[in-house]
């Protein structure tokens, strides 16, 4: 529950279902409302609102009021939601529900759900400005992006989230072929600009070759996406100065100076956002990826340090911490563990779905999801922060 304690005006009563019924406190006003109301019903959409836990939105403090029903339901005001109900079952319960919509001029569209619980749900939805077929406009359209590591996993997914929202892009990996086919393959989906790198993220020389591509494309990089493979396992005991400096170059020395060369056009035009896919291993090692936990933790403590120094320039900086997805780097590190172990490679699976409270492998576009709202319009007060992506895997507090 959240406080809307002006939910529906001064008290008294209120106009609802087609009829005057005594104003009743903010909490009642959920699913049941609808179950009893005869006729159908219509909500106000106020700019800006929240959303409590019941699914009523809530207004921030300023008055809200239920506005009489719709004749035959047909006239819908721009900024409103309409909420009917198609008739009861033998139990009294719906047979199912609708929720028609209009913002901004746009015609009105009934939508079918199930229950008075998904009314409220579709009723949600449309409450949210920008919201249009349970899509959230993150305000990000045009922005330039730069995305590592997008031939597969979880680049790709980020990539893919990224055009999605319209941002013109460059991806950028050792992918040969298979990222021109993605490159091909959001161009012909999204209908956005997307020019492809090819490039490894091992190779000293690729931050300024890959920065240098993208500002000759795009013109500067408003959205960074800082994404590679990760090293080879190893036993932490029989570790060699070239397997760290091969990690910390490929995980640590590329990314920070692709950010580098970056930021200083992110924080001249005052709007920048810098994203960090890093990995559990940094919250809680993974025993055989010490390269991976080693230099990723170098990494994270980069973005920490520097979100705090270019925040008041409008450029955030913030971190993903992936737990186990289905990519192919999973599948790789799967089918060693298997070898090592003499398991199958199924057994390898169900052992570590156990031990993922979730019960399952993660999707790479959940993961792809929060990347590009951490590199939204919306996300520009989170700075310096790391959110699992884990289904519950990590088992410390942050």
């Amino acid at each position: 529950m959240c406080g809307v304690d002006s939910a529906i005006g001064g008290g008294g009563q209120a106009a609802f279902g087609g009829a005057l019924v005594a104003a009743v406190a903010p909490r009642e006003l959920t699913a049941h409302a609808l179950e009893e109301a005869d006729e159908p019903f219509a909500m106000p959409v106020v700019p800006r609102v929240g959303v409590c836990g019941d699914g009523l939105p809530a207004d921030r403090g300023r008055e809200r009021t239920l506005t009489p029903a719709f004749q035959g339901g047909h006239s819908i005001e721009d900024g409103t939601v309409e909420c009917r109900k198609f008739g009861r079952g033998r139990n009294g319960g719906h047979h199912g529900a609708s929720i028609a919509v209009r913002l901004a001029g746009r015609d009105s569209e009934v939508v079918p759900v199930a229950s008075s619980d998904g009314a409220m749900a579709a009723y949600r939805n449309a409450a949210i400005p920008g919201l249009e077929a349970g899509i959230v406009d993150l305000g990000i359209a045009g922005r330039r992006a730069l995305v590592g590591g997008a031939s597969s996993g979880l680049g790709r997914a980020c990539a893919e989230a990224l055009a999605a929202e319209g941002c013109r892009l460059v991806i950028w990996s050792r992918g040969g072929e298979r990222l021109e086919a993605v490159g091909a393959d959001l161009r012909s989906r999204f209908g956005v600009e997307v020019v492809t790198v090819d490039a490894d993220a091992a190779d000293p020389g690729a931050a300024a070759m890959v920065a240098g591509a993208a500002v000759a494309s795009l013109g500067a990089v408003d959205i960074l996406v800082l994404n590679a493979g990760g090293p080879p396992t190893t036993d932490p005991t029989a570790t060699d100065p070239a397997g760290w400096a091969r990690a910390f170059q490929l995980l640590a020395t590329t990314p920070i100076e692709l950010a580098t060369l970056l930021m200083p056009a992110m924080r001249a035009q005052g709007w920048g956002r810098i994203v960090t896919i890093l990995s559990s291993g940094v919250r809680q090692p993974i025993a055989e990826l010490v390269y991976s936990n080693a230099a990723r933790g170098a990494l994270m403590a980069w973005c920490k340090t520097t979100a705090r120094a270019i925040a008041a320039d409008g450029v955030t900086v913030n971190g993903v911490l992936p737990g186990r997805l289905a990519t192919p780097r999973i599948d790789s590190l799967d089918a060693t563990r298997a070898e090592r172990s003499g398991q199958s490679v199924e057994e390898v699976r169900t052992a570590q779905m156990a031990s993922i409270p979730a019960g399952r492998y993660g999707r790479p576009e959940e993961l792809g999801a929060y990347v590009a709202w951490l590199a939204s319009e919306r996300a520009s007060y989170q700075t310096g922060t790391f959110a699992a992506i884990d289904g519950g895997l990590i088992a410390g507090l942050p």
